[in-house]
């Protein structure tokens, strides 16, 4: 018994160590060691129980009070009941730790991604901002060049005259508005070319979807107020191009999808026709949709299965022997085998014959005919 209550003393010695460990390690927030000192505590504290219950009995085999017993058995369960609750405490704490990692690592994520949102939003402000800019460049220069064009028209500037025969002189006898000279309208009188080139101001359709803005950019007027797409014809470079970069954002997506990104800012007539000629041409999309070759035709069955022979058509004679056989009692001579064999009916037919050569086996074929025509 004093081995037993030793044991027991150095068990908690150890469980006191260990307890010393697991709060430095609760206040380092070290995971691992926790659960290595709470293993270590749990395992001691089973093998300090068994020690109780072994010097339970030897005492009371020995006759010791009662009431010493009793107290002896109650300071060990307290211990042990300290301990356990440590233990659960440690647990608490290890589930809330972990709780809160995983709620940081979830914000973090949820920033990560808000982070990535943002970028893309730049990026589109961005191409948005250069795609106004050239459409107002664009628009810059044709306004520039219809005021040209204008300008051109309204003035009438006199052909430089020649000292010899001119193109008026040739055309005298000509009624005015009827001569032509490379094509353009030329006015006899005045001697001079009018170029009549009509303006570019966007007008409104028929229907009335299409409006010029104060720029005198068409736009798409609808039910929404507010969201006015931009008109683009569907037949422009710059028109193709757009519908590229939305197919590259949407990450080469599909007609709909492409269409619907092109649709939240653009108007573009027949851009479905548009847009599947652009995925057509696209080399990522081609390349990813390739199929492999495919599997040669079978080719075609043998005869042998697809036409029907007649019974016995097909005959074929094996040989076997030399086989010994009796007469009256005794071994004398031997004969081999001719055994006939049909393949369509699976037939056999056994003779024996003396000898092994053409002549016997055409005979007993002639034998087997004559005998199949009597049945």
């Amino acid at each position: 018994m004093d081995e037993l209550l030793k044991q027991i003393d150095n068990k908690r010695e150890l469980v006191r160590v260990t307890r010393d460990a697991l709060k430095r390690a609760i206040e380092n927030r070290s995971l691992t060691s926790i659960e290595r000192q709470k293993g270590t505590i749990t395992k001691t504290a089973n093998e300090i129980y068994e020690l109780k219950v072994n010097v339970q009995a030897i005492r009371i085999g020995k006759g010791d009070n009662a009431e010493d017993i009793q107290t002896w058995t109650e300071n060990v369960d307290q211990e042990l009941e300290i301990w356990d609750r440590e233990i659960n405490d440690a647990s608490k704490a290890t589930t809330e730790w972990k709780q809160q990692e995983d709620k940081e690592t979830t914000m973090r994520e949820q920033e990560k991604i808000a982070e990535t949102r943002r970028e893309i939003h730049k990026e589109q402000l961005e191409f948005d901002k250069v795609q106004f800019e050239q459409k107002l460049q664009h628009e810059m220069k044709l306004e520039k060049a219809r005021k040209e064009h204008e300008k051109a028209a309204n003035a009438q500037t006199p052909l430089p005259s020649s000292t010899g025969e001119t193109f008026a002189k040739q055309q005298l006898g000509v009624k005015s508005g009827q001569s032509a000279l490379l094509g353009l309208s030329w006015d006899k009188k005045d001697d001079v070319i009018k170029i009549e080139i009509p303006s570019g101001k966007a007008q409104a359709t028929k229907r009335g979807i299409l409006k010029p803005s104060d720029g005198g950019i068409l736009e798409c007027h609808g039910r929404i107020q507010g969201a006015f797409p931009t008109y683009l014809p569907d037949n422009d470079m710059y028109t193709e191009r757009l519908v590229e970069h939305a197919h590259n954002v949407t990450l080469h997506g599909g007609v709909g999808l492409t269409m619907a990104k092109v649709r939240q800012s653009h108007w573009i007539p027949r851009l479905r026709r548009l847009t599947r000629r652009v995925i057509k041409n696209c080399f990522g999309c081609r390349r990813f949709h390739a199929t492999h070759f495919s599997n040669p035709r079978p080719g075609k069955l043998p005869k042998d299965r697809t036409e029907v022979d007649l019974p016995f058509q097909v005959v074929g004679v094996d040989y076997a022997g030399p086989i010994r056989y009796q007469n009256r009692g005794k071994w004398k001579k031997k004969t081999p085998e001719s055994r006939p064999r049909e393949t369509e009916l699976r037939a056999d037919v056994p003779e024996f014959r003396p000898k092994r050569n053409a002549a016997t086996i055409a005979e007993c074929r002639i034998q087997d005919i004559a005998g199949d025509e009597q049945n």
